[in-house]
């Protein structure tokens, strides 16, 4: 019985690291996700930037053919 209840305890100690453990693994997941997308939503708008520049630049050159 006091056996029964350190035993319990011990289990409800373990399972409430586990869940605390899970909750600190997904924050993090949650994290670098967000980080990756703004990384590559930044990457996106480096990209259409460029590919407006080099437009401008392909219409003067023609413009002189």
């Amino acid at each position: 019985s006091q056996e029964m209840n350190v035993a319990l305890k011990d289990r409800d100690i373990k399972t409430q690291r586990r869940k605390e453990a899970n909750r600190e693994s997904a924050r993090r997941s949650k994290q670098r996700k967000k980080e990756e997308s703004e990384l590559l939503s930044s990457k996106a708008q480096e990209l259409v930037h460029e590919s407006a520049t080099l437009r401008g630049a392909g219409e003067g050159s023609e413009a002189r053919r």
